[in-house]
């Protein structure tokens, strides 16, 4: 078993995160750096093999879908942008304070953005983001929303009564 808290993988050519080697870093592991690859998918079970994950930077990969990964308790800080994700991810952990899935193709942030309560950064530049659900209010601790580069006509009225948001970029979208 290595005890080692981090990992850095990044821009070494990798298609998967492999979960043979993710098995043993299982009880240890902080943060892992998997960006500038060609990760498709991660591993169903990477909640259960990495319980104690804080950081998890995959940015610039070819990530499609995610699997649930509301089993990383720890999980603080996710970095998706410039992937190939379509969607909102659905179950993500409610301990996320900073998410970036900047430069993908999500259209709808859902309501499930409201479970992440400790949420304070929201990075969505330049996507599809057509539609916002008013349930990004229940994000209580949100402090900036990076909307940039959008297809956003409307922001919902909720986020002007959000006492801790401080800094909405909403720049090259249709806003009316």
């Amino acid at each position: 078993e290595d005890k080692s808290e981090e990992v850095n993988v990044s821009a070494v050519g990798l298609k998967s995160l492999p979960e043979r080697a993710l098995v043993k870093h299982t009880n240890h592991l902080q943060r892992l750096f998997a960006a500038s690859n060609q990760i498709v998918h991660l591993p169903p079970t990477i909640a259960t093999l990495l319980p104690n994950l804080r950081v998890l930077h995959l940015s610039g990969n070819r990530i499609g879908w995610l699997p649930p990964l509301i089993g990383l308790k720890q999980l603080t800080h996710l970095f998706l942008c410039e992937n190939n994700i379509k969607q909102w991810p659905a179950d993500l952990p409610p301990s996320l304070v900073t998410l970036d899935l900047s430069w993908n193709q999500i259209s709808t942030v859902t309501a499930d953005v409201g479970r992440l309560i400790n949420l304070e950064r929201l990075s969505l530049w330049q996507n599809d983001v057509m539609v916002i659900s008013p349930e990004i209010s229940r994000c209580v601790k949100l402090k900036s929303v990076w909307l940039d580069g959008n297809k956003v006509k409307t922001l919902p009225f909720e986020l002007t009564s959000m006492p801790l948001l401080e800094d909405i970029q909403v720049g090259d979208n249709p806003l009316e």
